[in-house]
């Protein structure tokens, strides 16, 4: 089976197309003063955030080297400044800002799913979260 992800040799450079491995990270919790309602904004309110990255991962699990991968810090790290940074209205555009941040830092990623969901929204009626997902690829 020439060109398929079975005859792959691991010490070639290019995994074939379909071969992606996924790191995934989940339940990061970060507060924030984020809402379309100005009470929302004066107050902080609970994120929570799942990351998945995909990239070509098996060099770094061959030489168990941090370089080679995606660094769980940069995640939370820039997840942090997105999330304390200027009031948004939208958890789509805090979505939006994360994982275009992400995409730019983390050049070696072919794609990207951010979850990001609001804890506990304003709602009349008791809602464990309202959540958003945004995916980019190369």
């Amino acid at each position: 089976m020439s060109g398929s992800s079975e005859s792959w040799n691991r010490k070639s450079k290019s995994p074939p197309s379909e071969l992606v491995d996924l790191l995934r990270i989940k339940s990061i919790r970060i507060e924030g003063s984020h809402g379309y309602y100005e009470e929302e904004r004066l107050q902080k309110n609970l994120f929570e955030l799942d990351v998945e990255i995909g990239g070509f991962l098996r060099e770094a699990a061959d030489s168990d080297d941090l370089t080679l991968t995606f660094n769980y810090e940069k995640v939370v790290q820039v997840a942090e400044e997105v999330l304390s940074g200027p009031s948004r209205h939208l958890i789509e555009t805090l979505c939006m800002e994360i994982g275009d941040s992400l995409f730019r830092e983390f050049s070696a990623a072919s794609t990207l799913v951010v979850t990001l969901r609001k804890l506990n929204p304003p709602l009349s009626r008791p809602t464990h979260c309202a959540e958003i997902e945004m995916r980019w690829q190369r």
